[in-house]
């Protein structure tokens, strides 16, 4: 697979993940299929969102200068973070009570581990 298919799937893939954690960070969506569904308490919520929504836009910077070969140590170390990051996610959602999140999220979780790890070997 080509870098730039990757780079673009990956982007589309955050892009849908900051829509869906915004939507549930405003009340939109409830917060049924996001953190095992278990956390009730509004701050929490809050605090839960707004780390996956910074950390998905981190992903994205990653991805964009890996991209663009930005060749910076942190880059690469951020790289194998977030691959560690989302493969912990994969095995997280196989374990959560809902069915959406078991299998969409573990899924999801799994296509990106991949697709950062195939960036990675680029």
């Amino acid at each position: 697979m080509h870098i730039n298919s990757i780079v673009i799937i990956l982007s589309v893939i955050f892009s849908l993940l900051i829509v869906y954690h915004t939507a549930i960070l405003l009340g939109i969506s409830e917060n049924l299929y996001a953190w095992g569904s278990n956390t009730k308490e509004n701050e929490s919520i809050i605090i839960l969102e707004l780390f996956a929504i910074v950390v998905t836009l981190f992903s994205q910077v990653v991805v964009l200068f890996k991209r663009f070969k930005v060749r910076r140590l942190w880059v690469e170390l951020s790289l194998w973070g977030l691959i560690a990051l989302f493969f912990v996610s994969t095995l997280a959602n196989l374990l959560a009570d809902n069915w959406y999140e078991r299998v969409l999220g573990s899924v999801t979780a799994a296509f990106i581990t991949l697709l950062l790890w195939k960036l990675k070997k680029v």
